[in-house]
């Protein structure tokens, strides 16, 4: 992988985590829950990886 795309995966990193927290937690307010919430913190992690 480039140092460009490197770069901007560790920047969005920390923002999809934090976005799918925020999934999790209001999953009683608004649609979405655990496993929409799992689903985005998994893809958050393949983007490190991949």
């Amino acid at each position: 992988m480039s140092v460009i795309v490197q770069t901007i995966a560790g920047m969005l990193f920390p923002m999809v985590l934090i976005f799918s927290f925020y999934v999790i937690l209001h999953g009683h307010l608004t649609p979405g829950g655990g496993f929409q919430g799992g689903a985005i913190g998994a893809s958050a992690v393949a983007l490190l990886i991949v």
